[in-house]
């Protein structure tokens, strides 16, 4: 940020320079004039002028909510009124097509002068209350139509009375004293904006990016009051302060557009990079502390899981065994929430390893499905599986990802569906896709509430936790497992009170060629004995 003051204020002190070198020039001389070539570049001057002024306006307008700045909506709005009124200047200039009535010098230096004016007063109110923050949000609309009926008043007066207007300027004369006036009054007004700007870009309790915007604001008054120093002088429309004085002025807005989107864009862009680089360092250290946890609670659950099993050999009946059966049920859950757990920190931090290697899916299904049966003839449920003939023959993916991801789904269909029926179908959607859809006729889910289902630690409501358990990672988990598979996970349908339908698809690695990228993928064979 030094490096860039130091560049700006020698700018300044150039342009501050190369104005007491022209002023050594008398107004009017002939050397620097530029006759019918003057037209072409004015148009392009005032073009860049315009495009710059809009630019800011469309920061302001679109960003200032964001970046909590009311004074980036003012100055913003500001530009689009002194947009406008350059447009007229450049369309009425000398030497241009009729605009409405006749193109003279007086109808232009009139949209000149209340593009200036416009300008200066919204300079002022901004260095001002640089500062403070005003709640302009809910009357953008309003100060909008304000700023567009001025410039609508602006051009019918011009317009429709320029002969009522003060003359500005003569061929024989120059310059009028009027116009004279109200540059000194406008480079007075830039030139005091400039005093409070310089003030705010020294206060220490501004941050660097704020403290910039107001030394960038500094120099770019600073060069519009030089502009006004031009266009207090000239004689002719085409001598040598003319041009000058557009070079200034596109020169300044160029450091005013600069400071604009040093805050509007910049800074907020360097505050979201920090605020991701603190999330990904939450994030290790998260994932740090959730694997050393992890360590420390699996050995105490396994010894617990296996003096359960001891004791249900020794305890064949009676009541004790319902309790230790309770005890070993509730590690096994808990060691199952802690496994979920880990694979979903895994999956975010892109290291969970995908093996592929050759598999049976239909009797990864049934067997699946056998792990359920118990559960689903105590509430007398049907589950039924029905698998494509074209999978009898092995596909190549993860085995146990699948298997995890095929235990939550079809688990949740048997644990939320009370009467009825659970369906489990597999069939090739396309030459290396398989897709697996769950059909239940549980307690369905609402519309609404269908976007809550895939984030993580997300119940539907708390009353379905205390009445079916759970702790909201499976389905967040299993769409994630399923995407790294190559595949997705989503609710086709689903209406309460009649069930839902789950489809989960995964690629078939063997009729495909996949780069890994920042995956660790594994390729196992497996004897064929091991898919039966």
């Amino acid at each position: 940020m030094q490096e860039q003051r130091k560049l700006t204020w020698a700018l300044v002190g150039f342009f501050a320079l190369l104005l007491i070198l022209i002023l050594v020039f008398p107004p009017g001389a002939e050397l620097f004039r530029l006759g019918s070539l003057y037209l072409p570049l004015h148009i392009l001057a005032e073009s860049i002028g315009i495009f710059m002024a809009f630019a800011i306006f469309v920061l302001g307008w679109f960003t200032h909510r964001h970046v909590g700045s009311s004074n980036i909506l003012f100055l913003g709005l500001a530009s689009f009124a002194v947009a406008c009124f350059d447009f007229g200047h450049v369309l009425s200039f000398p030497g241009m097509p009729q605009f409405v009535t006749e193109s003279s010098a007086n109808k232009s230096i009139y949209f000149w002068l209340a593009a200036r004016l416009t300008d200066t007063a919204a300079l002022l109110y901004v260095a001002i209350s640089f500062n403070q923050s005003f709640n302009y949000y809910k009357y953008r609309v309003p100060w909008m139509i304000a700023y567009s009926l001025w410039v609508v008043v602006g051009y019918v007066v011009i317009l429709g009375f320029p002969e009522k207007l003060p003359v500005m300027f003569s061929a024989e004369t120059g310059l009028s004293q009027v116009k004279v006036i109200f540059e000194w009054v406008a480079t007075a007004g830039v030139l005091t904006a400039a005093g409070f700007f310089y003030r705010n870009s020294l206060r220490p309790d501004f941050d660097e990016y704020k403290s910039m915007t107001a030394h960038l604001m500094t120099c770019g008054t600073l060069l519009f009051a030089m502009t006004g120093v031009f266009f207090t002088l000239y004689r002719l429309v085409d001598d040598l302060f003319a041009i000058a004085g557009h070079l200034y002025k596109i020169a300044a807005f160029s450091l005013m557009f600069r400071a604009v989107f040093l805050k509007c864009v910049s800074r907020p862009y360097q505050e979201a990079k920090r605020l991701a680089e603190q999330a990904d360092m939450a994030n290790a250290a998260k994932s740090r502390f959730l694997a050393n946890v992890s360590h420390e609670l699996r050995t105490p659950l396994g010894v617990i899981s296996g003096f359960s099993e001891l004791l249900l050999m020794r305890i064949p009946t009676g009541e004790s065994r319902q309790w230790v059966n309770a005890i070993k049920r509730n590690a096994d859950q808990l060691r199952m929430l802690i496994d979920d757990l880990l694979d979903l920190t895994k999956v975010e931090n892109e290291s969970l390893t995908i093996r592929k290697a050759p598999l049976r899916l239909d009797a990864l299904i049934r067997e699946v499905a056998e792990g359920m049966d118990v559960l689903a003839q105590e509430k007398a449920l049907t589950l039924i599986v029905s698998v494509d003939p074209d999978l009898s023959a092995p596909v190549v993916s993860d085995a146990h990802r699948l298997r995890q991801i095929l235990v939550n789904i079809v688990g949740n269909a048997v644990k939320f569906t009370s009467k009825g029926f659970v369906r489990v179908s597999a069939r090739m959607a396309d030459e290396d896709r398989v897709e697996i859809s769950v059909q239940d006729t549980g307690i369905g889910i609402a519309h609404e509430k269908c976007d809550q289902l895939f984030k993580p630690f997300s119940q539907l409501d708390d009353s379905m936790t205390r009445r079916y358990g759970g702790s909201g990672l499976g389905l967040a988990l299993s769409r994630k497992l399923a995407q790294m598979l190559g595949g997705d996970l989503w609710l086709e349908q689903s209406e309460p009170g009649k069930g839902s339908l789950f489809v989960i698809t995964f690629t078939d690695f063997s009729a495909v060629q996949v780069s890994s990228g920042k995956l660790l993928v594994e390729t196992h064979s497996v004897a064929p004995s091991a898919t039966h």
